[in-house]
C-alpha cells in the first residue's frame, strides 16, 4: 500500500506539470485507499491550481484544508498570492497576504 509520502509525490508531480485535474485524481486515489492526506498533500493540489492561474480552484483547496481541520501554511498563502499575481489581481494578492498575516504566519 503506497504511503502518504508516495501519494504526495504523485500529486506534487502533477502540480509541477501544471495538471490540476490529475493532481485531484491522485488525491482521490489516496483518500480512496484510506491514506490520510496531510497539509503538504493539500498544498500540492492547491499549488497545481495556482501554477495554472486558477484562483478559484486554489481558493477551493484552501477551504478544503480548513475543512480537514488542518492549518494553512506559509506555502498555502504563497501559492494563493502567486495565483492572484498570475492573473494580475493585485487586490487578491494583497488580500491573501493580509489573511496570512492575520493567521499569524509571516511572509
Amino acid at each position: 500500500l503506497p504511503s502518504v509520502l508516495c501519494y504526495t509525490s504523485l500529486v506534487n508531480s502533477c502540480a509541477v506539470a501544471g495538471n490540476p485535474s490529475r493532481a485531484e485524481y491522485w488525491f482521490g486515489q489516496m483518500t480512496g485507499a484510506s491514506v490520510s492526506p496531510n497539509v503538504i498533500t493539500y498544498n500540492a493540489v492547491l499549488d497545481s491550481f495556482a501554477k495554472v492561474g486558477d484562483v478559484e480552484g486554489a481558493v477551493r483547496w484552501q477551504k478544503l484544508i480548513q475543512d480537514a481541520n488542518l492549518q494553512p501554511t506559509e506555502l498555502t498563502y504563497a501559492s494563493l498570492i502567486s495565483s492572484a499575481a498570475r492573473n494580475r489581481d493585485r487586490a487578491g494578492a494583497v488580500a491573501h497576504l493580509e489573511e496570512m498575516l492575520a493567521s499569524g504566519q509571516q511572509p
